[in-house]
């Protein structure tokens, strides 16, 4: 098959990937002028590449870790020691271990026992199992296992600040996950978080899934985003938006285009919901239904600001500060 991909994050990339192991001939269109979408690097000084994000892998991500491996780029990846704080009444509050929990003294040491055995139990009798909280939210499960000083001191503070006006309303699961996911590792690993970043930033994972990519028939066309998606009966067809179209921000409706369609077998679309919805012809949005595009419209996004800061010494001592003071307008 002819297969396009639209989006050349890490999703695309790799979709792109197994789909030229299987033959398959695979187009990839990009709207920026690099690879790796949520995870792309900038250029700072003297050519060194840094992610426009923060990004890092936990141990329990083993598959981009095996992807490493089956590029052959085993040693790409350097594990550290996590080492995180919380900052609340004016300090930052080592957060890394038991007894940094109990040494936590914005909270009384009741609740500080309370919310360590509520993660503990947690991870030993639902690692693997997220079901019974799917009924409930995240809130009324930290006030009734942790406390309401819990939630009012750390857990409060940090939902707000990730999800707003919206924080009362995020469902158990996802926090659930944060406690649970991280952990699925054993052995010493299990004793101590250890976050993973590769040595020449992820660029080079983006630069050897091109290089396989192309090997195998397939093209990454950056600068070069679909700005529609139509189907004529037979095959989907993609219209090309011109070069510079990043420019011009991220509704495909928007961009100047180029002559001419391609024409292909199935596509893969890894952009986001609304940046999807928007590439569709009125046809195909027919022949797509409405009780697919009302799922897919119903996703709501929310923004993260993050602010690269280049300065000439060490601003903090921890690798990641959680900002659970409600005074300041930071998530981290």
């Amino acid at each position: 098959m002819r297969v396009a991909v639209l989006g050349a994050g890490v999703a695309g990339l790799v979709a792109a990937l197994r789909l030229g192991q299987r033959g398959h001939a695979c187009d990839v269109y990009e709207r920026w002028p690099g690879l790796g979408g949520q995870a792309a690097t900038l250029p700072i000084d003297d050519g060194v590449l840094l992610e426009r994000y923060y990004h890092h892998l936990f141990t329990s991500d083993r598959h981009i870790s095996d992807l490493y491996d089956e590029l052959g780029m085993p040693d790409e990846l350097e594990w550290r020691r996590s080492n995180v704080a919380t900052f609340t009444d004016n300090k930052s509050w080592a957060f890394n271990s038991p007894l940094d929990i109990l040494r936590f003294k914005p909270l009384s040491l009741r609740s500080r026992i309370r919310m360590g055995l509520a993660v503990l139990q947690l991870q030993r009798k639902h690692g693997d199992d997220y079901t019974p909280f799917e009924q409930i939210t995240a809130r009324d499960w930290i006030e009734r296992e942790m406390g309401a000083e819990a939630y009012a001191r750390v857990w409060g503070p940090l939902l707000r600040a990730k999800f707003g006006d919206r924080s009362d309303d995020i469902g158990m699961p996802w926090l659930w996950s944060k406690f649970t996911l991280r952990r699925k590792v054993k052995g010493k690993e299990a004793r101590e978080e250890r976050l993973g970043y590769p040595r020449g930033s992820f660029e080079t994972l983006y630069t050897a899934l091109q290089e396989r990519i192309e090997a195998a028939g397939g093209r990454v066309l950056i600068d070069r985003p679909a700005a529609r998606l139509d189907h004529d009966g037979q095959a989907y067809t993609i219209t090309s938006g011109a070069p510079n179209s990043f420019r011009g921000g991220h509704d495909p409706r928007e961009f100047a285009t180029l002559d001419g369609e391609e024409r292909y077998d199935a596509v893969i679309a890894t952009v986001p919901s609304d940046v999807f919805l928007s590439l569709l012809s009125p046809s195909l949005a027919q022949r797509i239904g409405q009780p697919y595009l009302d799922r897919v419209g119903s996703t709501e996004y929310f923004t993260a600001l993050c602010l690269l800061l280049e300065i000439d010494r060490q601003f903090t001592p921890f690798y990641w500060t959680t900002i659970a003071d409600p005074g300041l307008p930071f998530g981290a």
